[in-house]
């Protein structure tokens, strides 16, 4: 009787044992092994994961999309802006995508560029806060302040919505700050 439970037990191990390596060799496994490396800070190996998941599903918008965002985590926006644009070539809908590139685009300091892709973001996913909070803070930073106070006033009110307090008190000190540097002017 104990070899049998011993058997059922190799043979279940081995069962979980296989379904865990098969979805490791899929796609989305090594999409899901790649996202959980980034989210340890590990984006060179997250990266690797990316591309795997890329070969295996050359559609796959949601790989190129992580991969571009670990390229920037890491400092390399260029590469970055590459694989946000094979991303959104494959799913034009994918608003995230065009925030995190607009983001992208204003750390290269390509600022009219960086505003277009959070517009495109904001045309996407109108509910979508942080592309109308980064919007407005790029907008302040190339001295459109009434542009950017629309942004900030949009991104606050969702932000309430969504229940997000911390994000809410963000946008709130952006407000003021800018509201105060008109006060200056």
């Amino acid at each position: 009787m104990k070899t049998v439970k011993i058997i059922i037990l190799s043979v279940m191990t081995a069962a979980v044992l296989s379904n865990l390596f098969c979805e490791s060799q899929t796609a989305e496994g090594h999409l899901k092994k790649g996202i959980e490396l980034s989210k340890k800070g590990v984006f060179t190996e997250a990266i690797e994961e990316f591309k795997k998941a890329a070969e295996k599903k050359p559609d796959y918008a949601e790989a190129y999309y992580n991969w571009g965002v670990a390229l920037a985590n890491l400092g390399k926006y260029t590469d970055a802006v590459v694989k946000y644009q094979e991303a959104t070539g494959i799913d034009p809908n994918y608003a995230e995508v065009y925030s995190d590139w607009g983001g992208t685009l204003v750390i290269l300091e390509y600022y009219d560029e960086g505003i277009e892709k959070y517009k495109e973001a904001i045309r996407i996913a109108p509910d979508m806060p942080e592309p109308h909070a980064n919007l407005g803070i790029t907008l302040g930073m190339v001295d459109r302040k009434e542009e950017a106070k629309e942004e900030l006033q949009k991104a606050l009110e969702l932000f309430k919505k969504q229940g997000k307090a911390e994000d809410v008190s963000k946008v709130e000190a952006l407000l003021y700050s800018l509201e105060k540097s008109q006060e200056k002017e």
